[in-house]
């Protein structure tokens, strides 16, 4: 903070109407929008999960992409990921990454711009509690009058019975990673390969097959189709 002029000075040192404030401003307006932190733990193991959760920081944020047309464009999409911030801040847990850092949960809308962050320790893994952080994030968008998302994208962490059931609820369409050892049985089932290629220009071929997931948690009638990209 002492060195913010110095470090925003591209950013404001030339703007003839607005002056960047003292550090002890800065961080008496910093102190004023902070959160305590909660403590929680999962139905099985012995990990403390500590998270800060801003709901005033994402109704702001929701507010500026919703007056910048974000939810305006042709197609809204809507990615989420727990991402590793490494770092060797007091207090910060060690990663599965063996390093030591935080691990938020971050919703990023349009590829481009920060919809939603979830501060998380660095040793609370990306499965846990992300029904509640999905719901969280979903009820900021409903209150902000949003509704529309037309796509959802995440990775195998989101692939869990509940967390499907919810995104069901608040998108048109999603893509979420599924882990191999759950659906490699199907694999030998598909018939049908089509040839493309990956962004690197080598060979891929795809294929996709229609399947129920979850069934011995209670899905007998949904099904969703799986695709499967191999070389």
């Amino acid at each position: 903070m002492e060195d913010a002029k110095t470090i925003l000075a591209n950013q404001f040192g030339s703007n003839p109407i607005f002056n960047l404030c003292s550090p002890d401003t800065l961080l008496r307006r910093m102190g004023d929008l902070c959160t305590d932190q909660l403590l929680c733990n999962t139905k099985r193991g012995n990990v403390e999960h500590q998270y800060n959760i801003n709901q005033t920081m994402t109704d702001m944020n929701i507010k500026l992409l919703k007056k910048l047309g974000e939810f305006n464009k042709d197609e809204v999409v809507l990615d989420y990921d727990n991402t590793i911030i490494f770092t060797e801040k007091e207090g910060c847990k060690m990663t599965y990454k063996r390093d030591y850092g935080y691990q938020p949960g971050v919703g990023i809308l349009n590829e481009q711009n920060v919809l939603y962050i979830e501060n998380r320790n660095g040793n609370s893994d990306a499965k846990a509690f992300q029904l509640d952080t999905l719901e969280r994030m979903f009820q900021h968008l409903k209150d902000n009058n949003i509704s529309r998302i037309d796509k959802f994208r995440a990775d195998a962490a989101s692939y869990q019975y509940d967390v499907v059931k919810l995104v069901e609820k608040n998108v048109t369409s999603f893509y979420i990673g599924a882990r191999n050892s759950y659906v490699e049985k199907y694999f030998a089932l598909i018939e049908d390969w089509i040839k493309t290629k990956d962004q690197t220009g080598e060979d891929v071929y795809i294929g996709e097959i229609e399947y129920r997931p979850f069934a011995q948690q209670g899905n007998r009638d949904n099904k969703y189709r799986l695709l499967v990209k191999k070389n």
